[in-house]
């Protein structure tokens, strides 16, 4: 893999995660060296589906993603292009974990700003123990703070972003959530606005996962689906 583009890669993931903020070397270190970590441990999918030594789950899984893919392009307009093509096998439960605040008893979420991405109501983290001491910090200025791990995150298109181990954990309904959630920020994504951007990539998630149902699950899937919207 070429390292320039590794570099290149790695810098725009720590804009979508908030390193370009710059506002202490130690968060732009971790968010650089938890990316190149990522990049360094892609596989193209077509090579791990053409190994005899893959496993039945994995492979199953993967072949799931690529019929997701084409379905998300193909009857939802989302865009065709290499995301989810390549797999990332991480070795733990979340990509990254997301700090949340606000100041104690108030609805207003912190706000993060960065470059091309506008304000976030959050900050990431590769590390849970690393995201763990900045709310420690937080909570000590009186914040109130919620830490929470992630299984996916969009570029916004600036790159193809891989399939993780982290998405795969769960059943085929959530698989399909999260890959057409993904890829609907990568369709619109308005600097400044959290919470509108997430609202739109579940509607579109939402919606998606009951149309992909419609047409290829089972009543007893579609019926489960419906069961765990409503919970």
């Amino acid at each position: 893999m070429n390292y320039q583009r590794i570099k290149r890669n790695c810098l725009i993931c720590c804009l979508m995660l908030g390193s370009t903020s710059c506002a202490t070397t130690s968060y732009y270190l971790q968010s650089l060296s938890g990316h190149v970590d990522l990049l360094l441990k892609r596989q193209p999918i077509s090579g791990i589906l053409a190994s005899q030594n893959t496993d039945k789950l994995l492979r199953d899984k993967l072949e799931m993603v690529l019929e997701i893919r084409r379905f998300a392009s193909e009857h939802l307009g989302l865009p065709d292009n290499g995301s989810y093509s390549d797999y990332a096998d991480l070795g733990r439960n979340f990509v990254v974990w997301n700090v949340f605040a606000a100041p104690e008893l108030s609805l207003q979420a912190k706000q993060w700003c960065f470059l091309f991405v506008g304000c976030l109501n959050y900050r990431g983290y590769y590390s849970e123990e690393a995201a763990n001491r900045y709310a420690q910090t937080l909570e000590a200025q009186g914040h109130d703070v919620f830490v929470g791990g992630v299984t996916a995150y969009s570029t916004l298109g600036w790159f193809n972003d891989p399939v993780l181990n982290t998405m795969l954990n769960r059943d085929n309904n959530y698989l399909a959530s999260v890959i057409f959630h993904e890829l609907s920020h990568q369709k619109l994504y308005l600097k400044n606005d959290t919470a509108f951007n997430e609202a739109f990539a579940e509607m579109v998630a939402q919606t998606g996962v009951q149309y992909w149902l419609n047409l290829h699950g089972t009543a007893a899937s579609r019926q489960n689906f419906l069961d765990k919207r409503s919970d």
